[in-house]
């Protein structure tokens, strides 16, 4: 679902303008940021749980050149799904 089409769906389930149903959306994602950021682990009961990993540096190579190249380590976000969530998808 696209952002626009979640907006559009805040209004029409909420009766709520769209300028409204924006602020809120920005306010839901900037708290899930931030939260997720700060403490490395957002635990969403029934939903999933969002969590910082550390990706390891590794040694990849240029297609083209077929030089090997070194690709620094990154941290990223993981997501894993709860039970309740699972089973929902899966029924």
């Amino acid at each position: 679902m696209s952002r626009k089409a979640m907006i559009e769906s805040i209004v029409e389930d909420h009766g709520c303008t769209k300028f409204e149903a924006e602020q809120m959306l920005d306010i839901v994602l900037k708290n899930l940021f931030e939260t997720t950021a700060k403490r490395g682990r957002l635990t969403l009961r029934d939903f999933g749980t969002f969590k910082i990993i550390n990706r390891a540096a590794k040694t990849g190579t240029n297609p083209q050149t077929k030089e090997r190249i070194e690709i620094p380590g990154k941290k990223t976000v993981r997501f894993h799904l709860s039970q309740k969530l699972g089973k929902t998808l899966n029924s």
